[in-house]
């Protein structure tokens, strides 16, 4: 029932064509260079050679490449890049609610969990993440949210199986880290007053728990330590301050969008004419609210609630908090915590609210649980009206018959202009980029008329060429790259520095002597890349040893 509920929700997906969204072809555009990275064997893919209008970027450097790896899945099956994009959108829609059935039933039992996982796969925030904001990374963060939070439930509340436990916790965080590192550090503080909750009187309890955490964070290394040593080398100011709308003080919502469904259902960017729809689902709202105001006044009450009652008031509560952060009363906190301006979104926790409250909701059922029919009745008909009401947005605006080829070549990601100045690398002048474009998409390598060029060859990560120079000067020669560390120089074997001479798009030159020389630029690792590199790949194979001591202590 939920995997079907969670196909009805996507079902415009299985459709032909290509759909309008606000990213949808920008996935489209980092799937095609995760692939080349895979077919050049740049692995882990860091370098995408024809972003950044054509120039090439960093992007995998610093954006979680677990949804394209996803799609890429999707191409190994033999589907088409547009079908596999759609597929990673789905599959997200269904692994979210599948994980919050899982999550809730182990609190709520089967009915509640049915019930919880309908509320969260058709809330408003789900269409339109997949429908107007094309947000991949994002789905597959709500996908993994539930997974996150059940797993940690059990590494710390079920005793003697502690370690066993542990190891789907350390999976699921580093899967939230390579996909959606923004939902991470969101979820973060809530997921700490979870485990809190779930605790066990023991200490001992929090052993597999710390090495769970720990674990998660050595698989994802490899993204995880460039992402934070490395981002002083690219305009990430870029992301919060290049444009207004992606200014967190622009973006937050008054209490009547959150709260009041719109006339119609819109597309456009918050700002705009249009506004595309942010609120809470009528529903969820009175569902989740609802337990949570139950669970708080029982608790007053009594002074001690069971397990089940304690789950849906901390995470009914976080549903709250999440949704005062996306309010204007909230701007002092985003003021007091400068890493919340790299959310850019205030409306972006209501991918938390709609995660606690469809939890929530959960617990009523279980609450009226002996009362024969009852429950199975209110499952049914909430979540056919939850249904009937969210129909209509989970539908693309336009959905467009057209040839891949037409959307996906080299010429036509490198004139794209999303995710431009995402991940600009320091070395070029962002004013004079920003107001001159250079016309993409550039030659690999151009010299001066004095040299004859020769054997070109580029990947992903290298440009290889021979290159005659005439007559009795130096010839400067520019390898249209933009400069990054970890980019070096190889001319006739051994190892040169990039020449240094002005040039506002930061890109590489290298000055030869007369004759022939040959010349290789290529994308390596620094230091800390290698450590991450190291370090995923010992933690990959303790995560296998710990796999097979419980294998064989079954």
């Amino acid at each position: 029932m939920v995997a079907f509920a969670a196909l009805f929700a996507g079902r415009a997906l299985l459709s032909p064509g290509f759909y309008d969204s606000h990213d949808g072809l920008l996935n489209v555009h980092r799937l095609v260079e995760f692939e080349k990275c895979l077919a050049d064997g740049q692995i882990p893919c860091r370098w995408v050679p024809d972003m950044g209008a054509g120039y090439g970027y960093p992007l995998f450097n610093f954006y979680p490449p677990l949804p394209s790896a996803l799609a890429e899945g999707f191409r190994l099956l033999g589907a088409s890049v547009l079908d596999s994009v759609k597929g990673a959108f789905l599959l997200g829609l269904v692994v979210g609610a599948l994980g919050m059935f899982r999550l809730a039933s182990t609190f709520f039992g089967s009915q509640g969990g049915v019930l919880a996982a309908v509320l969260y796969v058709f809330a408003p925030y789900q269409a339109t993440d997949v429908f107007v904001r094309g947000a991949l990374g994002e789905v597959w963060g709500l996908a993994l949210l539930p997974w996150v939070f059940w797993a940690g439930h059990r590494t710390l509340g079920e005793p003697g199986r502690a370690l066993r436990q542990a190891l789907p916790c350390a999976l699921c965080w580093a899967a939230l880290l390579l996909s959606h590192d923004l939902t991470a550090l969101m979820a973060a503080p809530f997921y700490a007053a979870w485990l809190w909750v779930c605790r066990r009187k023991s200490g001992r309890s929090w052993i597999p728990a710390l090495l769970a955490h720990g674990l998660a964070l050595g698989l994802a290394s490899f993204f995880v330590l460039p992402l934070l040593f490395e981002l002083r080398h690219v305009h990430a100011d870029t992301l919060t301050s290049l444009y207004p709308w992606a200014r967190f003080e622009n973006n937050f919502l008054s209490v009547p969008q959150l709260l009041l469904p719109p006339k119609t259902w819109e597309y456009g960017a918050l700002g705009s004419p249009n506004p595309m729809s942010l609120f809470i689902g009528r529903v969820q709202l009175l569902l989740g609210a609802g337990a949570v105001a139950a669970c708080a006044v029982g608790g007053a009450r009594q002074r001690r609630l069971d397990a089940s009652a304690a789950a849906a008031l901390t995470l009914g509560s976080a549903a709250l908090v999440a949704a005062f952060m996306t309010l204007p009363a909230s701007h002092f906190v985003w003021r007091s915590i400068p890493p919340l301006a790299l959310l850019q979104f205030p409306w972006r926790f209501l991918a938390i609210t709609s995660f606690g409250l469809a939890f929530a909701a959960g617990w009523l059922v279980y609450r009226i649980r002996n009362r024969g029919r009852t429950s199975l009745a209110i499952v049914v008909v909430t979540s056919l009206a939850v249904i009937a009401v969210s129909w209509d947005w989970f539908r693309p605006a336009a959905m467009h018959i057209v040839p891949e080829q037409v959307l996906v070549n080299e010429r036509e990601i490198a004139k794209a202009r999303h995710g431009l100045f995402d991940f600009l690398p320091r070395s070029v002048d962002l004013e004079h980029f920003f107001a001159t474009p250079p016309a993409p998409p550039p030659a690999p390598v151009d010299v001066p008329a004095s040299v004859d060029l020769r054997k070109l060859k580029r990947t992903t990560s290298r440009v290889a060429f021979e290159a005659h120079v005439r007559g009795a000067e130096t010839a400067l020669v520019r390898i249209n790259v933009f400069d990054f560390p970890g980019w070096t120089l190889e001319v006739d074997g051994g190892a040169r520095a990039f020449t240094t001479t002005p040039d506002r798009l930061g890109r590489l030159h290298v000055e030869l002597a007369p004759g022939t020389h040959a010349v290789v630029a290529r994308f390596e690792n620094t230091p800390i890349r290698s450590f991450g590199n190291t370090l995923s790949l010992l933690s990959l194979v303790f995560l296998l040893f710990w796999t097979a001591t419980i294998v064989r202590s079954r």
